[in-house]
């Protein structure tokens, strides 16, 4: 008893020591975080990369194709290898489909903008000369004001090529940080690719490394803890990728039966496309597409443009608040309100990272306490009752090894 009390003792001696340390040099970590981070991004990008293709790959080699490895046994030796080409040509095809579909419609839209903008910069000069005669420009206030204006006016030209110049750097930046993205992706694919193919083999290596270096009541433990984590991972993907299905079609009605009463809503299905995808980015999705998709009606009526906005701020509270809690929440194990409380902890930490890995992180911390507490009042129990007959309570086994 005295030694078990030593070793808890140390144990949050050193705990807490380290605790203090990680905080009191919190930058330093951070950084060189960031740092180990950028080392090893086309490996991170990699497993991300063969993770999410997985749960594509698992289902179709298992059950999908089943039929076609019993009929043909010469394919059946190879079926890891066509499964992995069949997912990655699958996603592929999906991302080569909307590029194809989304890019030619935005070019059409920037072109009109283009050709529009004479007319634009016409009828705000129009429109300025005739309010000009309309004021009363004896008026202090008045006169005031349009000095004001007018020397906003002049001053446009500084603020347009600063705009250009900025712009300009943004778009070095850009194109910079997009050729680097493209390279990373490209060997992270590579890695992707040779870790489905000896995904058995690393799995092997994962499981005999526990065995050599820990106890099998914590070599357990750890397996358990890293399913709870893969169900919650998967589960979140398959559920926002569910969602974002349901609000790009629920966007696609709302603005087909407007259409009935505006004389048609332009671009209703690529609006609806972008509002779905950019959906998989929780929160500020929202606003990602409603900016863009603002911005093409606005070149066609802004009365149009208008009553977008307001039917997508409808839509959005209406997917915040019922339909992302229920869809994902029902996805992963936890209610909505866990879903929103793990939305605003996560982004108020992390960002739009947060936001994306708080729900899946705090499925499984949730299911973990969960665990905790339902095992400990049965402990309680069976202990009140061992006590009330006699007997000594029995020892209660660890989930961890039963699952």
């Amino acid at each position: 008893m005295k030694q078990s009390s030593l070793k808890s003792g140390i144990f949050l001696i050193t705990y807490g020591i380290v605790l203090y340390l990680s905080l009191s040099h919190l930058g330093l970590l951070a950084g060189a975080g960031s740092h180990i981070i950028t080392v090893f991004r086309p490996v991170i990008i990699g497993v991300v990369m063969a993770y999410i293709i997985n749960l594509l790959m698992r289902p179709m080699e298992t059950r999908w194709l089943a039929g076609l490895w019993r009929r043909s046994p010469r394919l059946a030796r190879g079926k890891r290898g066509i499964c992995i080409v069949l997912s990655i040509l699958g996603v592929l095809a999906i991302i080569t489909g909307l590029c194809v579909f989304i890019l030619p419609q935005v070019g059409e839209s920037l072109l009109s903008l283009a050709n529009n903008i004479p007319g634009y910069v016409s009828d705000a000069g129009d429109f300025f000369n005739g309010l000009e005669s309309k004021l009363d420009m004896e008026n202090p206030i008045i006169s005031y004001l349009w000095d004001q204006v007018e020397e906003l006016i002049n001053q446009s030209g500084t603020l347009i090529k600063n705009f250009v110049g900025s712009a300009a750097a943004w778009l070095l930046s850009f194109v910079t940080g997009l050729a680097s993205g493209i390279i990373n992706g490209f060997l992270g694919l590579i890695f992707a690719i040779y870790i489905l193919a000896d995904k058995e083999h690393l799995n092997y290596i994962y499981h005999h490394l526990l065995h050599a270096i820990f106890k099998d009541s914590v070599r357990d433990r750890i397996e358990y803890i890293v399913r709870k984590i893969d169900r919650a991972f998967s589960g979140f993907f398959s559920g926002m990728l569910v969602e974002a299905c349901i609000l790009g079609s629920l966007c696609f009605i709302g603005l087909t039966i407007i259409g009935f009463f505006v004389g048609g809503m332009p671009y209703t299905l690529l609006i609806s496309v972008l509002v779905g995808m950019c959906n998989m980015i929780p929160i500020l999705g929202a606003y990602l597409s409603a900016i863009p998709s603002a911005l093409l009606i606005l070149l066609i009526s802004p009365v149009k443009a208008l009553i977008f906005v307001i039917f997508l701020v409808v839509l959005q509270q209406f997917e915040g608040n019922v339909i992302y809690p229920k869809v994902v929440g029902t996805s992963i194990g936890i209610g909505g309100m866990w879903v929103l409380l793990a939305l605003t902890v996560g982004g108020n930490l992390m960002g739009i990272a947060g936001m994306v890995l708080g729900i899946p992180t705090f499925a499984v911390i949730y299911a973990l306490v969960r665990e905790f507490c339902d095992k400990r009042v049965t402990q309680k129990e069976a202990a009140v009752q061992g006590v009330a007959a006699g007997t000594e309570p029995a020892v209660q086994s660890d989930p961890a090894a039963e699952e």
